[in-house]
């Protein structure tokens, strides 16, 4: 229905993929990445192609964010308790803090806690593990918790085409979600910009790190949430434990949650508002593919 739609948000794709491709390797899952630095650094001239194309991509950009920010999105509120990487000097992207926060109140907690703060569960109907806070409560990762609570750091050209349209924290449902992407992303292209006008080809790749017994840990905000990993290393230099919590494992009880409470709260339950709400409110969490595909049946009880 619109051709021109389509064409500026599979520009921005296909920019994306090249620049995850120069900077990271390959255009999906990172591989350049190695403890202490890197395995290589991009050429300046591979960067400056990057940068040779930003423009159009952020017109294309733009357009495609004044069609999501015009979206007549709903504002009803759902109770929703969020947890992101965050110690108040940049927007959640990486920190040894992490914030609990909701609409008024904010806790903080260091990052070693987080396997206190969280418990994991797994039921009877489902292989995938789930995650909740220790008193029961599901909670949420991702765009829309960094964006409650990191707002004031997104760069001002952000905030103002946000403003163009009215929208400013806090939001309060998950269909809001994607105005809060479509903040990172512009945000994010911005910055990939300023890296790439900057840009030097360093001279080191990283320092050696040699890795001796003990426990390591570290998180990340990845796009769809914290992703945390905590290993133990033995006498002989090897993983005798492991844990990895994903952003779609720790999102799973409160997106069945949140699916649940909308379902009941609408005035005529159907196997048509199942299937409506449930699809809708999956995706505004954008679940990985992997866990993304599975489904229970429903069975509707008049």
């Amino acid at each position: 229905r619109n051709p021109q739609l389509f064409r500026d948000a599979f520009r921005v794709i296909e920019w994306s993929r090249k620049v995850m491709t120069v900077l990271g390797g390959r255009f999906h899952n990172v591989v350049s990445i190695r403890i202490g630095g890197v395995y290589g650094c991009p050429r300046r001239e591979e960067v400056a192609k990057i940068l040779r194309d930003v423009a159009d991509v952020e017109r294309s950009l733009l357009r495609f964010a004044d069609f999501v920010l015009s979206l007549d999105i709903p504002s009803f509120k759902q109770d929703m308790k969020f947890l992101t990487l965050y110690d108040g000097s940049e927007y959640p992207e990486r920190a040894e803090k992490i914030a609990l926060h909701d609409s008024s109140h904010v806790e903080f907690y260091d990052l070693r806690d987080f396997e206190r703060i969280v418990k994991v569960e797994q039921k009877a109907y489902s292989n995938a593990l789930r995650y909740r806070l220790t008193n029961g409560d599901p909670y949420v990762v991702g765009p829309l918790a960094r964006f409650n609570i990191g707002y004031k750091h997104l760069r001002g050209e952000v905030r103002d085409k946000l403003g163009e349209h009215g929208w400013r924290p806090p939001f309060v449902n998950m269909y809001q979600s994607i105005v809060a992407r479509i903040a990172e992303t512009y945000n994010t292209l911005l910055f990939l910009r300023e890296f790439a006008e900057k840009y030097r080809e360093p001279t080191e790749r990283g320092v050696e790190v040699k890795i001796g017994p003990g426990e390591y840990l570290a998180a990340v905000e990845a796009p769809r949430g914290i992703l945390y990993h905590r290993y133990v290393v033995d006498a002989n230099g090897r993983i005798s434990y492991a844990n990895i919590v994903t952003p779609t494992a720790q999102n799973l009880a409160a997106m069945e949650r949140l699916i649940s409470d909308t379902i009941h709260q609408s005035n005529a339950v159907s196997e048509e508002t199942v299937l409506r709400v449930g699809a809708e409110i999956v995706r505004c969490f954008d679940p990985c593919i992997s866990c993304s595909v599975h489904t229970v049946k429903v069975h509707i009880i008049q």
